[in-house]
C-alpha cells in the first residue's frame, strides 16, 4: 500500500475572495472608454436577492441537454441609472 504524504500547510485565497469567471463579449461602449473593470458595492439583501437570481436561472439552465444548447447562458445586465443589475437566461453567448 503506497504511504500517504500530509502537507504541513495549505496555500488559501483572501478569506474575502469567492472566485470569478470569464465572461463572452465586452460592450463597444466600454471598449472605446477603455474601462478595464467596475466594482459594485452592493449591501447584503441585495446581495441575496442577486444569488437568487442567478441559483435560479443556473438551476433553470441545468435541466437543458447542454450537448444541444452549448450556446445558453446568462446575461448579467447592469443598469447604471436605476442601479440594478438583471439577471436574464439567453441562447445567444458569443453573440455580439
Amino acid at each position: 500500500m503506497a504511504k500517504r504524504v500530509f502537507t504541513k500547510e495549505k496555500t488559501l485565497k483572501a478569506e474575502d475572495y469567492h472566485g470569478m469567471c470569464h465572461f463572452e463579449n465586452v460592450p463597444a461602449e466600454i471598449k472605446r472608454h477603455l474601462i478595464k473593470s467596475v466594482n459594485l458595492k452592493i449591501p447584503f439583501e441585495e446581495s441575496i436577492k442577486l444569488l437568487v437570481a442567478l441559483q435560479s436561472a443556473v438551476m433553470s439552465m441545468n435541466k437543458y441537454d447542454r450537448t444541444k444548447e452549448k450556446k445558453t447562458g446568462l446575461l448579467l445586465s447592469i443598469k447604471f441609472d436605476s442601479r440594478t443589475p438583471t439577471v436574464v437566461e439567453t441562447d445567444n453567448i458569443g453573440e455580439a
